[in-house]
């Protein structure tokens, strides 16, 4: 198995701090174009993959959004949740989509469930 690279790897291939290379994720620009041009050459030499879910954790970003629905077989709730997905393309979040219950513990159990194992 190929090990991933990491911001010491690309650091210490540039031969930057790994300060500057999470500035270069994180806040482009207050690097220089040149040192800019250095580390995205070096991320492309070393097959750097980002780590999205290291990246929410960092962040507390996802761009998830939950959403539980009452009755899918319900028209209004499907035309509700056709419309929101649609936003998708334009807005860029995913959705999770949730059966709804009558009973609140199950939802949230549920939704718990998700966020525990998306961590894994």
């Amino acid at each position: 198995m190929k090990k991933k690279v990491t911001f010491a790897d690309v650091a210490a291939y540039t031969g930057f701090s790994k300060t500057t290379i999470s500035r270069y994720f994180n806040d482009p620009d207050s690097l220089t174009l040149e040192n800019q041009e250095k580390i995205q050459t070096a991320l492309k030499e070393l097959g750097y993959q980002e780590n999205k879910l290291a990246k929410i954790l960092a962040n507390g970003k996802s761009e998830f959004i939950g959403i539980i629905v009452p009755n899918l077989y319900l028209n209004f709730y499907a035309e509700m949740l056709e419309l929101l997905l649609t936003t998708y393309e334009q807005c860029g979040y995913k959705f999770l989509v949730f059966p709804g219950s009558e009973k609140e513990d199950v939802e949230s159990t549920s939704m718990s469930f998700w966020l525990i194992k998306s961590k894994d």
